[in-house]
């Protein structure tokens, strides 16, 4: 499956790489496997990126703060969402995959009516861009404003088109 790994601290540009990764194993007990759908590069990720933010993951590593997808499997005890629901994604889970393991018991679903990025984005009024339109080999990557308010800034990336290496 496709990720985007941060291979170095420092100057995103340089060091985020689209690389083909293992898909998740099974959820573990209270863990959830989740289909991303959308994974907005925010503020945040920019500092973790660069170094200094005051989460520091062992690179090369999966990076992205926020992000919404559909349960696809239920890891041993999880009871507090199902299989086919569209959650948002808790803290300290890395989004920008096509897959993620998250905890259960951190995951939150939404109002069918919220947008994607509404989904996403935590508060809802720091909405940018809704991508519901993306295609599935599609990663869409949305700013929001340094503080938090809409950019509308929207860049697809056809992940359809990537070269892998292997």
């Amino acid at each position: 499956m496709k990720a985007i790994h941060l291979t170095a601290y420092g100057n995103p540009t340089q060091h985020l790489q689209m690389v083909e990764v293992a898909e998740p194993s099974a959820p573990a007990m209270g863990e959830v496997l989740v289909r991303m759908e959308y994974a907005p590069v925010d503020y945040s990720d920019l500092l973790l990126a660069n170094g200094v933010y005051f989460l520091n993951p062992q690179l090369p590593s999966v990076i992205g703060g926020e992000g919404a997808g559909i349960v696809e499997a239920l890891g041993p005890g999880v009871s507090n969402v199902k299989v086919g629901d569209r959650v948002t994604i808790p803290f300290r889970t890395f989004t920008w995959a096509e897959k993620v393991l998250a905890p259960a018991d951190g995951l939150f679903v939404p109002d069918p009516f919220w947008s994607l990025a509404a989904t996403a984005q935590r508060p809802p009024e720091s909405v940018g861009t809704d991508s519901a339109d993306a295609r599935a080999s599609e990663f869409s990557v949305v700013g929001t404003a340094p503080d938090g308010g809409p950019n509308p800034s929207q860049t697809r990336c056809d992940s359809s088109q990537q070269k892998s290496d292997g």
